[in-house]
């Protein structure tokens, strides 16, 4: 117990949601929010890819078909929204679930986003609870359970 009587221990979620199995490929420019992604994947046992280009994902994915893409949307050369284009017009790829990664927190920068129709966005930085529970939603969208009106 911690000096506000909470458990020290990982949520319930944490502990119950094992990545084991499940391949990821993280996809970001800067390399230290790959770092941290790869770090809290890997502690919930998934199986982390990563690339730091969106012109190399084809590539990563042809190399090792993930099940789910986490991908940055501000990149030079080729962002996000180029990235999501290619994966869904190829007959191979369309169907891998695509969640943005995303520093901007501006209505008028979410929206376009969303217009895509990715299986989810988080903001950065990134919370490894956060980070699971839109895993979750993307991979199994019928067993996740709607969040409280905050």
């Amino acid at each position: 117990m911690n000096a506000f009587g909470m458990s020290n221990r990982s949520s319930d979620f944490e502990e119950t949601f094992d990545g084991a199995g499940i391949k990821i490929l993280a996809v970001d420019d800067h390399g230290p929010t790959l770092r941290v992604i790869k770090a809290m994947l890997e502690g919930a046992n998934f199986d982390v890819t990563i690339t730091n280009s969106g012109l190399s994902v084809m590539k990563a994915i042809e190399k090792s078909r993930p099940d789910l893409i986490l991908l940055d949307y501000e990149m030079p050369f080729c962002n996000g929204r180029q990235v999501l284009e290619k994966i869904r017009a190829d007959s191979s790829t369309y169907d891998i679930p695509v969640v943005f990664l995303t520093g901007i927190n501006d209505r008028k920068y979410i929206e376009p986003l969303l217009a895509l129709r990715p299986a989810g966005y988080l903001l950065k930085p990134l919370h490894k609870k956060k980070l699971l529970e839109a895993i979750k939603k993307a991979l199994y969208p019928a067993s996740v359970e709607p969040s409280p009106i905050e």
